[in-house]
This record gives C-alpha cells, structure tokens and sequence, in this order.
C-alpha cells in the first residue's frame, strides 16, 4: 500500500514530474501521469530513497460524512482501472516495499496484467 499525497491540481502533479526529472530522480517516477478511473483523479507515483512508493493525486472526493455510507470500489469493476495513462512496468506488479517483522503474503487474486514492457514490445 503507498503513501498518499494530494495535490491542488493538475499543474502541480505536473510540477512534481518536473521537479524529480530536474534533480536527476527522474526514473524514480513509478508510474503515471495517469488518470485513476473511478475517482477520476490524476496521479503520479514515485519512489523514496528508500524504494518505497509514493502517490501524488488530485483531490478527488473528499468529504467527511458519519452518515453517508463509504463507497466501496469492487475490484471486478472494469471502470476502477486507469482512464488513461501507459500501463504501468512490471515492478509496479512484482515489487513492493518490505517492513521489519511482516511476513511477506502472497497477493489474494492472482492476475496477469498487461506491463508497460509488454506494451512496448521489449520482452
């Protein structure tokens, strides 16, 4: 799971790619820019120093409401996948961050996703 960041808008998400190409972290940026599907928010992914995976997004709904119930987003919903954006590479599939005394689990659905090196043609 990644840490999340919202942004103000579009201009800044932007910013950010800018600013991690700039300084040389430029192949840091994970994945994106992209639009998520069903909140329809814009995002970008980066990686720490220490690899972990951070996500820049616009706001996309955001209210607090004890009495309206929380959406609930099911994964069968072909609408919850990026709207646009290149696939994402396989890292983002088939890495992810370790913490001290977690076991790592094994995904609970098993999936063959489309990776941006299969999209591109390199394998």
């Amino acid at each position: 799971m990644p840490v999340a960041y919202t942004v103000p808008d579009a201009s800044a998400l932007l910013h950010a790619a800018d600013v991690c190409g700039a300084v040389g972290l430029g192949r840091e940026i994970d994945r994106g820019p992209g639009r998520h599907g069903l909140s329809n928010a814009l995002f970008l992914y980066v990686r720490d120093p220490d690899q972990h995976r951070i996500e820049l997004f616009t706001t996309h709904y955001q209210f607090i409401d004890l009495e309206t119930p929380p959406i609930r987003w099911d994964v069968s919903d072909p609408q919850r996948a990026q709207l646009w954006g290149m696939p994402a590479s396989e890292r983002w599939f088939f890495e992810a961050s370790e913490f001290p005394a977690e076991p790592v689990q094994e995904p609970l659905l098993k999936a063959n996703p489309e990776t941006l090196e299969e999209y591109l043609g390199l394998h």
